[in-house]
């Protein structure tokens, strides 16, 4: 008799930790964005607990300057030249750029997506003119291929 009721005590015990497992109390959402982040939140309501961690999972510069090539090649080349030498519009790749002028990427973004491609200034989507800038980026060498790409971190990147 005494064990039948341990065991009862026991699976009822297992039940009630198996409910408030799945009870929803806890809520956990990632979300992964372009610029290269993915964040991490948890909360749990019974304890009033919350996590965030950030960590840097996104693509690699070499990774989106083959998008970015593409890109470059239809809405960039007819004016800054098939590689970059210039031509209607100045240099953007090779020895003869400026692009030094922007001191940092973020700087040279915000040129880019205001200002381009002249004939339509800001009609690439976000993504392509990251793609286009990652491009010009890793030509130029102002960054490795393996560096792995963050919108957020864009005026940590010299143009020197």
């Amino acid at each position: 008799m005494r064990k039948i009721r341990l065991l009862s005590i026991l699976m009822s015990l297992t039940i009630l930790v198996m409910l408030a497992a799945c009870s929803g109390n806890g809520n956990t959402t990632t979300s992964t964005s372009s610029t290269g982040t993915t964040t991490s939140s948890s909360t749990t309501t019974s304890s009033s607990t919350t996590t965030s961690t950030s960590t840097n999972t996104g693509p690699t510069y070499a990774q989106m300057a083959v998008s970015g090539q593409a890109v470059y090649a239809g809405q960039c080349a007819s004016c800054h030249g098939a590689q970059g030498q210039g031509g209607v519009g100045p240099a953007v790749m090779g020895q003869s750029h400026n692009l030094r002028n922007y001191t940092n990427a973020a700087n040279l973004l915000n040129k880019i997506a205001t200002t381009m491609p002249w004939s339509s200034p800001g009609t690439l989507t976000q993504q392509q003119y990251w793609d286009v800038l990652a491009y010009l980026l890793v030509q130029d060498g102002f960054v490795t291929s393996q560096t792995t790409f963050d919108a957020n971190n864009l005026s940590q990147v010299p143009l020197a």
